[in-house]
């Protein structure tokens, strides 16, 4: 069932300044100035489908509104879901480096990532993504340092994408 567009709007609204906050805070610790963009992408178990509803920081309007099956985007599938986060260096010696995600990516000045699965009531309930401007940006020391408050914030956007739908 389809979220009424009224409520639909709500959760963005929260989503975006979730995303904003944590963007800033994240960016806060000594390292993570390199730390330019924070996104979320809602799952749909019964299409098996992924669809963009808020970020925060630079825009990438190809990704912004994406909404795709989750095969064509199969780097979600490998690792986020067992609870750790993927982590992708350079963006540009990706696999398909000429996947419309990645050229997006590339093209908004991203260059290394971190992905994180945000879970469901029953499963996967959407993902986190973190992205840098320069290859390399989440080190091992980075990492540390940013973990309490990514966890922080996934225990946010679980939160929020679990919340009940009330008329």
């Amino acid at each position: 069932m389809r979220m009424p567009a009224a409520k639909e709007s709500g959760v963005r609204n929260r989503l975006s300044w979730l995303l904003e906050m944590s963007l800033r805070r994240l960016r806060a610790v000594p390292g993570g100035d390199c730390m330019v963009r924070a996104a979320v992408v809602n799952y749909h178990p019964p299409t098996e489908s992924v669809r963009s509803i808020a970020f925060a920081g630079r825009a990438c309007p190809y990704l912004d509104r994406l909404n795709l099956p989750l095969s064509d985007l199969p780097g979600l599938d490998f690792g986020t879901r067992s609870g750790r986060y993927r982590i992708i260096h350079d963006i540009a010696q990706v696999g398909d480096n000429r996947a419309r995600h990645v050229q997006a990516l590339l093209e908004a000045g991203i260059r290394s990532s971190l992905t994180a699965a945000v879970p469901g009531l029953h499963e996967v309930g959407g993902f986190f993504f973190l992205n840098a401007e320069q290859p390399g940006a989440f080190t091992p020391d980075l990492q540390a340092a940013i973990r309490p408050r990514l966890d922080e914030t996934l225990t946010l956007l679980r939160r929020e994408l679990n919340r009940p739908i009330t008329k």
